[in-house]
């Protein structure tokens, strides 16, 4: 197991002030480190982060509060793994602080949250994609570099040229066609941090497309996609048309998921508390709140969506 004292080095590279985020940590890394069978057992899930689809669950062998500790523990421990695995591959170090900064992103909000310092499982996985490698930051936003569209959906080109949408219910590439279900694709993620600016989120685009001509010639992907209830059309309806929302949704070509979104919006909007006790349990200070709030009590849903960018539009957006 590393050493207390280069825990402090990670949490610098991954912008965590050490006296919020990583000084609580102590007594569970005390813990940790004195005795040899829960030792073993993070140098394993240390490990083992690398591995696409780990089961791994700090929860299920430290119980939740200590795991959730020890969960950010393993990511930051993690960390020079990621480093050496850039520096191997020729990925800037612009690249490596940029995707690092995300745990400070979802820590920040899981301490308020939890009470304390700590990631519960959900954040946990999606921490150690990043750590790992599988999921890249480019700017304002992030990505899989590697991913195969996962929804039954295609695009064909219409006669004036504009993408259009058919459900494509087999697996398979359909001949004439932009993209079709189970095609590679970049599938783009869009971090916590901040206004989705247009003019940003098509730099991280261009960004994307630059990466994969340089680091991955061989893969033939069909263009980017992006899977949020940020893409719901509803939303083109309730925001104001100047909205950073609606001017990202625009840069792509609509399909619809399946999923309601509904409380993973409270969840992200509102809080935890709005989710479990209603979002009248929580004041809505934010134009966001404020409009959510009342399609909400309408009844109004948000639903899970898609967007398709053709590869060749990245440059002409």
């Amino acid at each position: 197991m590393e050493r207390w004292e280069n825990f402090f080095k990670y949490a610098e590279c991954c912008n965590l002030p050490r006296e919020k985020y990583l000084l609580p940590l102590k007594a569970q890394y005390d813990s940790i480190a004195s005795d040899p069978k829960q030792t073993a057992e993070f140098d394993r899930m240390t490990a083992e982060l690398d591995v696409v689809g780990a089961p791994l669950k700090p929860e299920d062998f430290w119980g939740e509060k200590a795991g959730r500790q020890t969960a950010v523990l393993l990511i930051l421990a993690h960390y020079p793994r990621l480093e050496a695995a850039y520096a191997k591959a020729g990925y800037s170090r612009e690249m490596l602080k940029q995707i690092a900064g995300d745990l400070f992103v979802w820590l920040s909000q899981q301490t308020m949250e939890l009470g304390y310092v700590g990631l519960t499982q959900r954040i946990f996985s999606w921490e150690a994609d990043c750590a790992s490698g599988h999921v890249k930051q480019f700017g304002r936003l992030q990505c899989n570099d590697v991913h195969k569209l996962y929804m039954p959906a295609s695009f064909f080109r219409r006669p004036d040229g504009t993408p259009e949408y058919r459900p494509c219910p087999q697996e398979g590439h359909l001949p004439g066609s932009l993209i079709s279900f189970g095609d590679e694709a970049v599938n783009i993620h869009i971090p916590a941090s901040g206004p989705m600016l247009r003019e940003e989120c098509i730099a991280s685009l261009r960004r994307m497309a630059d990466f994969m001509k340089k680091f991955h010639p061989e893969i033939d992907w069909k263009g980017f996609v992006c899977y949020s209830w940020l893409l719901d059309p509803v939303l083109q309806e309730l925001l104001p048309e100047n909205s950073n929302i609606v001017a990202f949704q625009r840069l792509g070509h609509y399909f619809p998921c399946e999923g309601d979104a509904t409380n993973d919006v409270i969840w992200r909007i509102f809080g935890p508390k709005a989710l479990k006790e209603g979002i009248d349990a929580v004041p809505h200070t934010t134009r966001m709140q404020k409009i959510l709030a009342d399609y909400f009590h309408k009844g109004g849903k948000i639903r899970e969506s898609g967007f398709f960018i053709p590869r060749d539009e990245a440059s002409s957006l």
